[in-house]
């Protein structure tokens, strides 16, 4: 059987819940009205790129495939093209030419891929692009060629590959960029022909390579940088000034280094710096005095309570009182705490910043996804700064921010108020925007929102409260948002799901109620989202699913069920979901499935990995062509009840992921074999000389 990368779960949701506008389900050779400019080819099972798209395309994503090469041809004939999203696939090169006659297309994302190099002239004819992933692949090296045209490229992303260096004129041409990610590489060094002519960068990420030194003038003209981090590289020191020419810096990351001790990072910080010092071994001596004197003078936001752990000197490691409010000992560490009027104290080997401000941990993937989202333009003004008529999204990412702004104009399409301290919301603040489409208010501190706040927003499609601190909301609050398309309520506190939140939500196509606390559904829960295609209610404490949880989600696709404790799944519960194609129960401490409970014809992704199975029964009776399946990290017991199952995976050739789906717990003479090629009896008809393989997955 073919096997592939873990689980494509993760896969399915991110094409569900990423920000598409409208709802794209169409994928050659399925005929699509000529309005739809959209198309979205994602099964797990297509093996070759599709062909027959039509000219009028403006976005084509194949995505979480088996593609692995495209010819020479693949795109042309697609004059409109503005994003291509080739991401998750199996793609190990790419021909020269192949982005030839696409004057339009401005977004390309080629990440999570098996890419080891790419031609010299790939991008040559590719000027328009302003978005470049090429994330998660496995590059050695780049090549100054690659960019040489991309003058107008705004975001780039290189990160989680294994580039060692940098060729110093590698960048020269791209003077529009604003954020530039290279984390997770093996770059051992920065000089500062590397960045020199980055005139625009805002946002630097070197998180994660084993730098060893950085030249005193490697960040100097670069006076627009926001955000820099250099996180887990192993540094041990910073040469003094190295960051001093950034006054615009709002995020300086150095956490999880080797650092003992420093000197004042910036010698005039801006009013909004924020910093993360948390993870260094500090050496709680005097030498620490003019750093916190720094942090002190110029009121320095830090991330961490714990942003000095004492690993030295070693009478001080672990051995302060959380009871006193001096140091014993030595007297100059006690007049380092001294000098800041007792603001702070030793408390179990950490200096605790009770007299800064602190909050959740470092923001630097925050700025990361709000850099690298696939905004289809740069968006960075925020009330009071002035924007141009022509501005219709509005950014107000500062982490220093508490209050939600004001003053946004009645033209606003799209508002981002994400990654702050902002704990409330007035019933007011979303007046006269009649414009508005997309409201993200993600990453803050909110805590409950007010009855009416989304009223008077007609064209409001797609909201997203994800990442909050919201324990219920209002019976009403969503009634007058009855345009919504995309909901995410993900990563908040709610214990329980009210119906008359989702009563209005008749245009609900992707609902996102993940990661919160929810122990049951109420029956007539979901009864009106007839339109809902992807439904999430993964890592909650759903502990049962009856029969008319779902009921009413007709069109429902894709429901994720992963990490619940779910003990009972009764018969019918999947019952009368013809659509569904992506069924979750990851990690949900099932140990039996009733026979027949997933008769669904058109399944082609059913996740049962990392449950308690000893054995099962055929999942489906009749899977569909494209149907695959996941059942590793399960406690199989490898005796004659695995028959039934073997032989169905046999005759149907269906596709299973990982290649140690059954991992023998039992009998106790297999325990730890790690695949089907195993001696194993059969008392019924097998003598114990023979294998598995030998009997149900021979030619």
């Amino acid at each position: 059987m073919t096997s592939s990368a873990p689980s494509l779960l993760i896969a399915c949701l991110v094409m569900s819940l990423s920000s598409y506008t409208q709802q794209v389900l169409y994928c050659p050779p399925t005929p699509a009205p000529e309005s739809v400019t959209e198309f979205v080819c994602n099964s797990p099972s297509l093996r070759e790129f599709p062909t027959g798209f039509p000219a009028r395309a403006k976005r084509i994503s194949v995505e979480f495939t088996q593609v692995s090469s495209l010819g020479v041809e693949a795109l042309q004939g697609l004059p409109n093209l503005q994003e291509l999203h080739l991401s998750n696939n199996r793609l190990k090169t790419l021909p020269s030419g192949l982005f030839r006659n696409l004057p339009q297309l401005h977004t390309l994302d080629l990440s999570r891929n098996l890419l080891e190099d790419l031609p010299p002239e790939i991008f040559t004819n590719a000027s328009s692009l302003t978005h470049l992933f090429l994330s998660e692949n496995q590059l050695a090296e780049l090549r100054p060629s690659w960019f040489e045209t991309l003058e107008k490229l705004r975001i780039l992303g290189l990160d989680h590959n294994q580039v060692k260096e940098i060729p110093i004129s590698c960048f020269d041409k791209l003077e529009e960029l604003t954020s530039l990610d290279l984390s997770f590489n093996l770059i051992h060094h920065l000089a500062p022909e590397m960045f020199s002519s980055l005139d625009n960068l805002e946002r630097l990420v070197l998180e994660s390579n084993p730098i060893q030194c950085i030249v005193k003038k490697t960040f100097h003209w670069h006076p627009k940088l926001s955000v820099l981090s250099l996180k887990n590289s192993s540094l041990t020191h910073i040469i003094m000034g190295v960051f001093d020419p950034l006054d615009q810096l709002e995020l300086l990351d150095l956490s999880d280094n080797e650092l003992s001790t420093m000197d004042d990072p910036v010698y005039k910080p801006s009013a909004n710096l924020s910093l993360d010092l948390s993870g260094n071994p500090w050496a709680c001596d005097c030498r620490l005095e003019n750093l916190l004197r720094w942090i002190k003078d110029h009121n320095i936001h830090l991330y961490s309570k714990e942003e000095f752990v004492c690993a030295s000197p070693k009478h001080f490691k672990g051995r302060f009182s959380k009871r006193q409010k001096k140091i014993v000992s030595p007297p100059k560490i006690q007049a380092i705490v001294l000098f800041l009027r007792e603001r702070k104290t030793f408390e179990g080997g950490r200096l605790s910043t009770s007299g800064m401000t602190s909050s959740a941990p470092s923001l630097l993937i925050a700025c990361l996804v709000m850099s690298l989202n696939s905004y289809t333009q740069q968006v960075l003004y925020c009330p009071p700064t002035p924007a141009p008529e022509s501005i219709t999204e509005f950014v107000c990412n500062s982490p220093s921010l508490r209050e939600f702004p004001t003053g946004f104009p009645a033209r606003a399409k799209r508002i981002s108020v994400e990654f702050t301290q902002v704990s409330s919301l007035g019933v007011e603040a979303l007046q006269g925007l009649p414009n508005l489409q997309e409201l993200h208010l993600s990453n803050n501190k909110l805590k409950t929102l007010p009855s009416g706040l989304f009223r008077n927003l007609p064209q409001l499609h797609t909201l997203d409260l994800s990442r909050n601190l919201l324990e219920d909301l209002p019976p009403e609050i969503f009634t007058n948002a009855s345009s919504l398309t995309h909901l995410s309520l993900s990563e908040n506190q709610l214990t329980e799901l009210r119906p008359s939140w989702f009563e209005t939500l008749e245009e609900l196509w992707i609902l996102g109620l993940d990661h919160n606390q929810v122990k049951e559904i109420p029956i007539s829960c979901f009864d009106k989202l007839k339109e809902l295609t992807s439904l999430d209610l993964s890592f909650n404490l759903i502990h049962r699913l009856t029969t008319g949880m779902f009921s009413g989600l007709d069109n429902l696709e894709r429901l994720v069920l992963e990490s619940n404790p779910i003990q009972c799944i009764m018969g019918r519960t999947f019952h009368w979901r013809p659509k569904l194609s992506v069924l979750s129960l990851k990690n949900s401490s099932l140990t039996h499935v009733i026979m027949g409970v997933f008769q669904l014809d058109q399944l082609e992704l059913l996740d049962l990995s990392d449950n308690e199975f000893t054995t099962l029964d055929p999942p489906v009776h009749k899977p569909s062509a494209n149907f695959s399946l996941d059942l590793s990290g399960n406690p199989w017991a490898c005796d004659c009840r695995l028959e039934n199952l073997l032989r169905w995976l046999k005759d149907h050739n269906i596709h299973l992921y990982s290649k140690e789906e059954f991992v023998c717990a039992s009998p106790k003479h297999f325990k730890g074999n790690e695949n089907v090629n195993i001696c194993l009896p059969f008392e019924r008809r097998l003598n114990s000389a023979r294998k598995f393989s030998q009997v149900f997955f021979s030619p």
